[in-house]
């Protein structure tokens, strides 16, 4: 380039220049795209559906808390408003599971979600027993059906639901950081453009 005129060497440089500030503005807008989809996964799936089973986890507990009151207590008024939290908690739990199902999009996550559905079908039939019994004033037989029948289905319903919690909150990890690897991505690409034409021989 040294044999070239000042002039056309000037305009070879700006070209140069122009290249890669294209190249820049192409690598910018893909990497974004890409950065925008998976923060959309992040706010719109992963992380919703992490706060719905811990919803739903919450209500598992107030279920078993409601269920354990209503034998502790004598008061047929008290009982009726524990029996009724249980039907209240129960039905709250049946819709988190319907949401659920909507805006899972993987293969696992449904594997999971069929799989705690199905471990609370024997665990809401002893419930259901339990509560005919403390209707009809069985309290001694329904603190034993709770203890015998009612615990072990509860615990690998609860055990069920866990995993899919844990499953979720990886799937919310690894999107995470597949979003923030990518950032770091783009902009060391953007660096490296620059760090070649830095390299380039001045015209």
């Amino acid at each position: 380039m040294k044999n070239l005129k000042i002039g056309v060497r000037l305009a070879i440089g700006f070209a140069v220049v122009v290249i890669l500030m294209i190249g820049v503005a192409v690598v910018g807008s893909t990497r974004m795209a890409s950065i925008n989809g998976e923060t959309r996964v992040i706010v719109d799936q992963r992380f919703p559906n992490v706060l719905t089973l811990q919803a739903a986890t919450d209500r598992s507990n107030e279920i078993a808390r409601a269920i354990r009151n209503a034998l502790l207590v004598g008061d047929a008024p008290t009982v009726d408003k524990e029996l009724a939290r249980v039907a209240e908690n129960r039905k709250a739990l049946t819709d988190l599971f319907d949401t659920l199902e909507k805006h899972l999009n993987t293969d696992k996550g449904r594997e999971l979600l069929k799989r705690v559905r199905e471990l609370r079908v024997p665990y809401g039939a002893a419930i259901d027993d339990v509560i005919r019994l403390v209707k009809d004033g069985k309290r001694q037989e329904a603190v034993s059906d709770l203890l015998v029948k009612v615990r072990p289905v509860q615990t690998a319903f609860l055990n069920g639901l866990a995993e899919f919690v844990k499953f979720q909150v990886q799937e919310l990890s690894y999107t995470v950081h597949d979003t923030y690897t990518g950032q770091g991505h783009s902009v060391y690409g953007l660096g490296g453009v620059f760090a070649v034409r830095a390299a380039d021989p001045q015209p």
